[in-house]
């Protein structure tokens, strides 16, 4: 089932195209990755899918309303999440603390940030949650003392904790070493294993990830989406060989 649309989804700066023309569907239970050089679109993509940015022109439309206008907010309560390529949480708070603070804003309490206020009783999704992602043994660490991997899973258990529907994910392996790039890749392939409503878009360099988790991919050049396939036909495609792949 299709939940999210762009149709014509395109994005100006200044008169500068940085997004063009982008028409794409995602599906519940579905991973699709976005791929291409440094510059080609993809953070852009994200942020006007997640409403950090406003579409100068198109439309983009989420189970079944257009959000197009919508604010990153709104969009947020109705069920988009993302996280970034650099990890963002509070540094000073605990791991705990910081999955504690996301799942009160899924719920629309973010009027109640503090400490004092969190909840006596961890909720038991969030002990779930930990597991998954393999943080349960560092609930008590400071977010700020976490390595890099931690920290990347970290950011991507806060955006869980939010119950999202769809859940844009910006290079959620980016710095990581290769064992956590490949205990990163099981945590997500058990998120969707675990949560098939859920909607997953991705961008990663690390052609590895892609095709471990992505059951299509949209290769992006200069703003354009060039190619929608599978990761068969796009690793197939002389256009994805040529221009990002490479020959092999």
């Amino acid at each position: 089932m299709t939940l999210l649309r762009t149709d014509g989804m395109s994005k100006a700066y200044a008169g500068v195209p940085a997004l063009v023309d982008a028409t794409a569907t995602f599906d519940v239970g579905q991973v699709t990755a976005l791929i291409g050089p440094n510059g080609a679109g993809k953070t852009t993509f994200f942020g006007t899918l997640a409403g950090e940015h406003r579409a100068t022109g198109g439309s983009i439309e989420f189970d079944g309303s257009d959000i197009t206008k919508w604010d990153a907010d709104r969009r947020a309560r109705a069920g988009i999440a993302r996280t970034f390529q650099v990890a963002r949480q509070f540094g000073s708070f605990t791991v705990l603390e910081n999955l504690l603070l996301s799942f009160q804003a899924g719920r629309g309490e973010w009027w109640r940030p503090w400490r004092a206020f969190l909840p006596r009783m961890v909720p038991e999704q969030i002990l779930e949650l930990a597991e998954v992602t393999r943080l349960d043994k560092l609930l008590q660490r400071r977010a700020g003392t976490l390595p890099q991997g931690d920290r990347k899973r970290l950011e991507l258990a806060m955006a869980l904790a939010q119950d999202p529907r769809v859940l844009l994910l910006d290079e959620p392996t980016a710095g990581m070493t290769d064992e956590d790039c490949v205990i990163t890749v099981d945590v997500l392939k058990d998120v969707m294993a675990r949560s098939p409503q859920l909607c997953l878009i991705l961008t990663a360099h690390d052609m590895s990830v892609v095709f471990a988790l992505a059951h299509r991919i949209l290769l992006m050049g200069q703003g354009h989406i060039l190619l929608d396939g599978t990761p068969e036909e796009v690793a197939a495609h002389e256009l994805a060989r040529t221009t990002y792949l490479g020959a092999s």
